[in-house]
């Protein structure tokens, strides 16, 4: 059995039921990967007792709730953290920091420019307890655990089919326009298509009513993938985001973008997220022969995280061309930094999804070669699936 320890801390009685719901929500995580052999320790500061600094820094997880104010013991143990994390990668650490309407202590001020300006760590606004518990299993990722498939369905989020918590009350879900219209949608088309049911039920051998039924079921069934397409695309970026706030610093763009679309408000995430933007800074970066890995990394971030959103407008018709533009310049970006080439692999995986399957051989073969050159096994299985499947379906054209 893996032990996986998680420090819990929080700095005032205001949080104290916030901190035991998180404690008993991961407490109860452990029916759920205990047949994946791991197991949750939960350590927590109590009575404003700090945590044994051994035991932060054997931790791979360091969760912190804040709301009016910050103690000096939080405080401590942050910093123990913080610089545990800056030698040995863990325990990887994530802030929390209640929207009270009220953060005008200046200990705590203080304590969030310090984070956002000479950490460059990023902390979270949230506002309901569901959002930590999402983050937490998205967080479990970044610690290199065998979850299986995280999905949401129905407004739930699964594990290995195990449902793990709803979502009725996470932001960036229900403050999403497009995914409300689309609910909304579903509502209309699931009523009718029950109405038509009863009525073919009633008279079934009603050819007109039984082709309404027909196209009523059809609706349900493109709405219902629709919906479940863009709610884990969602996750999917969500995920992204929070992998690259624990494992290294995000820019400032994929932080005003990410609290953009968390407020529904896509087409600002689009803005700030913009494409002539990150690609001058890319050519800067090459132009000045900056091989920074660090910045490159950054600036490739938000190519992907644009691409994220893009993916998310439903409503765009020049959508499909204006995520390949953005690939493109993300793999040169690549090619020019000395980069590894994820985003070939990434580019010949969505041209295959979209039947451009000529390309998508030529991408999937590009990425191939370079395994090839650089020597490496990963991915060398998922290029090659890539090209087989995509000559298959030319060959039955």
């Amino acid at each position: 059995m893996e032990k996986i320890n998680i420090c819990l801390v929080t700095g005032n009685n205001e949080l104290l039921a916030d901190k035991k719901e998180l404690s008993n929500f991961i407490r109860d995580l452990n029916d759920k990967y205990e047949d994946m052999g791991i197991y949750f320790k939960v350590m927590t500061n109590e009575d404003k007792l700090p945590i044994n600094e051994e035991n932060i820094k054997k931790s791979e997880l360091f969760l912190v709730l804040l709301g009016t104010h910050i103690d000096n013991e939080i405080l401590q143990e942050f910093e123990i953290a913080y610089q545990e994390f800056k030698n040995q990668k863990f325990p990887k650490i994530a802030t929390y920091i209640k929207n009270t309407n009220n953060l005008k202590d200046q200990d705590l001020m203080l304590f969030m420019k310090h984070l956002d300006q000479e950490l460059g760590h990023y902390y979270n606004i949230y506002e309901s307890i569901d959002t930590i518990k999402l983050n937490i299993i998205l967080q479990l990722k970044t610690l290199g655990l065998k979850q299986g498939k995280i999905e949401i369905k129905n407004g739930k989020l699964f594990m290995r089919e195990k449902e793990i918590i709803t979502l009725e009350k996470i932001p960036m879900l229900y403050n999403n326009k497009i995914l409300v219209e689309y609910k909304r949608e579903y509502q209309k088309i699931n009523e009718n298509y029950w109405k038509l049911k009863d009525k073919l039920y009633q008279n079934s051998d009603d050819g007109n009513i039984l082709n309404q039924y027909e196209k009523a079921r059809k609706s349900k069934k493109d709405i219902e993938e629709k919906i479940y397409k863009l709610e884990n695309d969602i996750l999917h970026l969500q995920s992204q985001f929070i992998d690259a706030c624990t494992n290294e610093k995000v820019s400032k763009r994929q932080i005003y973008a990410k609290e953009c679309l968390d407020a529904g408000n896509l087409e600002e995430a689009k803005k700030i997220l913009d494409f002539r933007e990150i690609k001058e800074d890319g050519d800067k970066l090459v132009k000045l022969q900056s091989k920074s890995m660090k910045n490159a990394e950054i600036l490739l971030k938000d190519f992907w995280q644009r691409i994220e959103i893009l993916e998310q407008d439903a409503n765009s018709p020049e959508k499909i061309e204006d995520i390949k533009k953005v690939f493109e310049e993300a793999v040169s970006l690549e090619q020019k930094t000395c980069k590894e080439r994820d985003t070939l692999c990434k580019y010949a995986e969505f041209l295959f999804e979209i039947k451009e399957y000529e390309n998508a051989i030529k991408y999937a073969k590009r990425y191939e070669a370079y395994l090839t050159i650089e020597n490496k096994i990963e991915n060398r299985e998922k290029v090659k699936e890539i090209i087989e499947k995509s000559l298959k379906k030319i060959n039955k054209r």
